[in-house]
């Protein structure tokens, strides 16, 4: 992550993948790995709800590579492969439609920014607030 700012309400954070290390059920070592996509970000994340997750598309795609195995890189290879001509805007609505939708763990790149911003709004909540709250209308 990196942050840029010379006034902080014209900040600017960068986000992207970050390694993640798991335990693909087909390998019984923990692996890194790297993801590339906010899809194999969520998938790596989550890689038991994505193992049970019944779907077509992407969904068939990802659990099938997870089925498969051969570890994190084949697994990743793989998601690669499929997002190549895979529908994201189906999968993303088949991921918010989900059972349990509600208990996926977001990739931390995104938990950060959106951390972050929250600081953010809250820093700029206190600064406004004094001066809004001493004007009349």
């Amino acid at each position: 992550m990196e942050t840029q700012a010379d006034d902080p309400l014209f900040a600017v954070r960068v986000a992207y993948q970050m390694p993640h290390e798991i335990i693909d059920p087909s390998v019984t070592v923990a692996e890194v790995a790297y993801p590339y996509t906010f899809e194999d970000a969520l998938v790596f994340e989550n890689l038991a709800f994505f193992a049970s997750f019944k779907g077509k598309g992407l969904i068939r795609k990802f659990r099938d590579a997870i089925e498969s195995g051969g570890g994190v890189h084949a697994i990743g290879k793989q998601i690669y492969e499929d997002l190549k001509t895979g529908k994201k805007a189906e999968f993303a609505l088949d991921v918010i439609e989900a059972e349990h939708f509600d208990q996926l763990t977001i990739p931390r790149y995104i938990a950060e920014g959106l951390e972050w911003l929250q600081n953010q709004l809250e820093k700029k909540h206190i600064e406004i607030l004094p001066k809004a709250s001493g004007t009349t209308a």
